[in-house]
């Protein structure tokens, strides 16, 4: 049986900890956090209108959230409303949870 106790250290695991020992980035650094930024708002000046956030279950909610307000609205210039914002899909994955059991 799942319980949220294992569901809890589950998610913890997912969030903190290496995937298959490849290093990650410090999302919760400041710095880091304004480079992404920086990076995807050079990107919504060039007309980009969107993007597809992958690996998303490995990153804290509110690291994503952050980074996502900071994202500048998208360009009049390149045609769009007034406070348009940029679309985001982050991905889903719908696994059912019988490995846990």
């Amino acid at each position: 049986m799942v319980t949220i106790s294992l569901l809890y250290a589950l998610q913890m695991k997912v969030r903190n900890c290496r995937l298959v020992e490849l290093l990650d980035l410090k999302m919760e650094s400041d710095y880091v956090r304004g480079k992404v930024i920086s990076y995807l708002n050079r990107l919504v000046d060039i007309g980009v209108a969107g993007f597809r956030v992958d690996a998303v279950k490995h990153m804290w909610p509110g690291d994503l959230q952050y980074i996502y307000e900071g994202i500048n609205d998208l360009s009049t210039n390149a045609g769009f409303a007034p406070r348009t914002r940029p679309f985001i899909f982050n991905e889903a994955c719908a696994v059912p949870l019988t490995f846990l059991q």
